[in-house]
């Protein structure tokens, strides 16, 4: 039986940070890979109706598979585990979008990225660099600080649960703010 610790951290709350996730040169891939994406336009969280995108937090996002193959084991093998469902995002955010919407403030909408159990662990990766910008992670979803904060930083994986409590903080000083979201699920053990 494989060693689950780390899963078993995050599965109770803890995060796991994973500096330089990627070699520079496949992290440079990726930069170029990302400037050629088509997004679509759209909101978060997505499956909840709004009147229209500024009800929400308004962004933009196309389905990444480039790499896949060498995240997914990446990941495995960080955390000793097998991840039988993958699926990651690339999503923008134009601050001026952001501006006009619900989610004006410093941090977007409290939420959980588990859906009806379909996931286990998520993780983010900033393709920016900033303080202020980031993730933030709450105790509650009435709770008006967080209790962790982990700003962004390019090249960092932000693996937690997907249960955990977080909403995305924004640095409006940026045009833009860039970043992967990674939804898994992990492969029960027999």
């Amino acid at each position: 039986m494989k060693e689950r610790s780390k899963l078993n951290s995050i599965l109770k709350g803890s995060i796991h940070i994973e500096p330089n996730f990627f070699e520079k040169a496949t992290y440079q891939s990726i930069l170029k890979k990302i400037a050629t994406i088509k997004t679509k336009s759209g909101f978060q969280p997505s499956g909840t109706g709004y009147g229209n995108r500024m009800q929400a937090m308004p962004c933009y996002e196309s389905v990444f598979t480039f790499q896949k193959k060498f995240i997914v084991n990446k990941i495995e093998e960080i955390l000793q585990i097998k991840i039988n469902k993958y699926h990651c995002l690339y999503r923008k955010i134009k601050t001026e979008e952001l501006k006009k919407s619900q989610c004006a403030g410093r941090y977007g909408f409290i939420h959980v990225d588990s859906e009806r159990g379909m996931i286990d662990i998520a993780a983010i990766m900033h393709l920016d660099q900033s303080y202020d910008g980031g993730t933030a992670f709450f105790g509650y979803s009435w709770d008006k600080k967080p209790d962790i904060y982990i700003s962004a930083y390019p090249n960092r994986l932000v693996i937690y649960n997907a249960n955990r409590l977080h909403a995305p903080a924004f640095d409006h000083s940026y045009a833009e703010r860039h970043s992967l979201a990674f939804f898994l699920k992990v492969q029960d053990e027999t």
